[in-house]
């Protein structure tokens, strides 16, 4: 497993599990919209440009997958 900051590409991969209903069932969000994961992952993206950074979300890579961390 490896962590990255996220970038942009990231959406669709993080899409693949956040639309699903079984994934966030007990989450506060979801499940989302092709907008609403592109929207979470931009801001994401931009939260790491930030001097004072208000969250830290990281991409979590197991082997070829991607999922969402923050």
């Amino acid at each position: 497993m490896t962590l990255r900051k996220p970038v942009p590409d990231d959406w669709q991969a993080v899409h693949s599990w956040a639309g699903l209903e079984e994934a966030c069932r007990y989450q506060a969000w979801g499940p989302d919209t092709e907008d609403q994961t592109r929207a979470f992952v931009q801001t994401a993206v931009d939260a790491w440009s930030h001097a004072r950074q208000p969250r830290y979300v990281y991409v979590a890579r197991f082997g070829g997958r991607t999922r969402r961390h923050g």
